[in-house]
């Protein structure tokens, strides 16, 4: 993966690789993750929370986990591998959220391509579990969001504001989801409705 990202082109994954990261590993994957921290906060509104780089490796570990699931329909087991299950941080502070999110971001997109090669893949429960643990990142996703994750998540303004502007983009049929987040929506909503106002009548 590490390879893909830096050079390019295609990895063969083997039955027989699993999630754990070597030191090097970890240095290298840090490295990236420093860098899509970085360009991330240049577009954020307020100030994100610091990088929790526990929290970013075992995201990573995890998505590895599900892509290579995704990817080789030999397997057949699909839930979260005990040592997965056992690092996973706790999620009741704002940086674990923002850093895993750095990884997750785009579960959804993994969650429809799941969907897309058999809507009855019970690989979709696996990460409509993760999903509802990690709602920054489950946004556009069918799940319930745990409450308690929920409330470290809004109480950010950071990731307050992006919850806002994913569920505006992904999926709008989630607002009923964050009621907290009715009146932002509609201060969204409004502004883009008078852009577009704008822009159909210039001269």
């Amino acid at each position: 993966m590490f390879d893909s990202i830096w050079q390019g082109g295609v990895v063969a994954v083997s039955i027989d690789d699993h999630e754990s990261m070597s030191r090097a590993d970890r240095e290298r994957f840090l490295q990236l993750v420093d860098q899509a921290d970085q360009l991330s906060r240049l577009h954020a509104i307020a100030t994100p929370p610091p990088l929790c780089p526990d929290s970013a490796c075992w995201a990573a570990q995890t998505m590895y986990f599900l892509c290579r699931v995704l990817l080789n329909r030999i397997e057949t087991e699909v839930n979260l591998p005990a040592a997965l299950v056992e690092s996973e941080p706790d999620g009741r502070i704002a940086s674990q959220h923002g850093s895993v999110d750095l990884v997750f971001r785009v579960l959804p997109d993994l969650e429809r391509r799941c969907a897309g090669a058999n809507a009855l893949d019970p690989l979709r429960q696996t990460i409509r579990q993760l999903a509802s643990r990690w709602p920054l990142s489950g946004v556009g996703i069918d799940c319930e969001f745990d409450v308690g994750a929920k409330q470290v998540v809004l109480a950010d303004d950071s990731m307050r504001a992006e919850l806002v502007d994913r569920i505006s983009s992904r999926d709008p049929t989630q607002t009923l989801k964050w009621p907290e987040l009715e009146n932002e929506r509609a201060a969204v909503a409004s502004v883009r409705s008078r852009d577009a106002w704008n822009e159909t009548n210039l001269p």
